[in-house]
């Protein structure tokens, strides 16, 4: 079964844990987010095949990172010159999508460049 992003429940579920796996460089890069739902359910988002990872995160707040929204963003200008450096050096990333996160707590944001999501369960 197949799920969209922007369908999952996001708005005031918690970021536990932002985990970059880089054990198989330029293969297969991944960012891993553990996430509590707000039904109470674990599980983790994993975006794989990931070419950026822009966090801009805010700390000092004693309360947990509740998300405000997630969203994929196809026109950020980012987004296009990273694919356009990487056409230059003659590799399509046609495809790439920007995985946005904003936060409710610490008005943090997280952008996530990768093809491909997915929910594991913990």
């Amino acid at each position: 079964m197949s799920i969209e992003f922007e369908e999952l429940e996001w708005h005031d579920a918690e970021i536990l844990s932002v985990v970059i796996d880089r054990s198989n460089p330029g293969e297969n890069d991944a960012v891993r987010l553990s996430i509590r739902w707000s039904n109470g359910n674990y599980s983790a988002v994993v975006f794989s095949e990931c070419y950026a990872f822009k966090a801009s995160m805010n700390f000092g707040v004693i309360a947990s990172e509740s998300i405000l929204s997630a969203i994929v963003v196809g026109d950020r200008k980012d987004l296009q010159e990273l694919k356009e450096q990487w056409r230059n050096a003659g590799v399509d990333l046609e495809g790439l999508k920007c995985y946005q996160i904003d936060t409710n707590t610490t008005a943090s944001t997280l952008l996530i460049d990768a093809f491909n999501f997915s929910l594991e369960q913990n």
